[in-house]
């Protein structure tokens, strides 16, 4: 788990993740500010949490700092945003009896879906991915003419993937996800790599965490923003890293196409999703490419690897 400067949540979360598990956890804590200070007094008085300090900026590099730390054949990650519930942990696991599964991603449904900002997100497609369970392999990740959708897989927000996994295909991408300037897009990459490689993905929905979103619009339009921009920085990357083209139509081409449809529906009445917001989308998709190009020049300039 990667937290900055959440301490409430952090602590909501971690309680929850105690209460549910029923079992012995090995849980290593990855602090991403300036300073771990605050979240060291807020697991002070958790019995097995190691807290890792992380300053450079980002999930991706959050997760890999805290990886080496790790022991199990398993390892599971959750955001400091979510909420276990009961059962949890052996649905996530329960996939792994599959010996081609090499990674579970589980459902992730909103916990404050009361509030209007979180059901706008959900419109937009929210985290969860759905009452079915799904499997996806090299040969779906292949089949399209198009980009494989990753994103349709679920989100690492609440997911396990096996250590051989991690040790064949390398670190998160930290080009992308949170915290760098490319917005999102690790999770999506990460997806990507563990299908190319010839492992199966399996998605969960019974293994459930409730995740608290962005409750007021100033952070929901932040947040659509950087999953706009990080869209397109996956496809980038994806392009440059794997020479795998068939997003760069997508970006180029159906994206325009897509929003350009949604405007037009909202002028002639036929649409209600929020005009602020489809807003902001257009702009973190046009943002991408700079964003991309942005986050790999830091890296650079860090001294930190850059995925070729």
């Amino acid at each position: 788990m990667a937290t900055r400067d959440r301490p409430e949540p952090l602590r909501r979360s971690l309680e929850a993740l105690f209460a549910a598990s029923g079992r012995p956890l090995q849980v290593v804590l990855v602090d991403n500010s300036a300073d771990a200070a605050t979240t060291r007094r807020v697991v002070a008085d958790l019995p097995g949490v190691e807290v890792v300090h992380e300053p450079w900026p980002g999930l991706s590099p959050a997760r890999n700092a805290g990886l080496p730390h790790l022991t199990g054949d398993v390892v599971v990650l959750v955001d400091d945003d979510v909420v276990i519930t009961p059962g949890w942990l052996e649905e996530l696991l329960s996939p792994f009896g599959d010996a081609a599964v090499g990674m579970v991603t589980g459902n992730v449904l909103p916990a404050n879906l009361d509030l209007l900002d979180p059901q706008v997100f959900e419109d937009y497609g929210g985290l969860g991915r759905g009452p079915h369970r799904h499997t996806y392999d090299r040969a779906w990740l292949d089949a399209s003419r198009g980009p494989a959708p990753t994103w349709e897989i679920g989100a690492t927000a609440n997911a396990a993937v096996r250590r051989d996994v991690l040790a064949g295909l390398g670190p998160f991408d930290e080009a992308l996800g949170p915290g760098r300037p490319s917005g999102v897009g690790e999770d999506t990459e990460y997806f990507y790599r563990v299908l190319r490689a010839g492992w199966t993905i399996a998605y969960q929905p019974t293994a459930v965490v409730l995740h608290h979103h962005r409750a007021d619009r100033a952070e929901l339009l932040r947040q659509m923003r950087a999953y706009s921009t990080g869209h397109v920085a996956y496809h980038l990357q994806v392009a440059a890293r794997h020479g795998d083209l068939r997003g760069l139509g997508r970006v180029a081409v159906r994206l325009p196409q897509h929003y350009a449809r949604r405007f037009a529906g909202l002028t002639w009445g036929n649409d209600d999703y929020p005009r602020d917001v489809l807003a902001t989308e257009v702009a973190g998709v046009l943002a991408g490419p700079g964003a991309w190009w942005r986050s790999r020049r830091a890296l650079r300039e860090a001294g930190r690897p850059v995925p070729d």
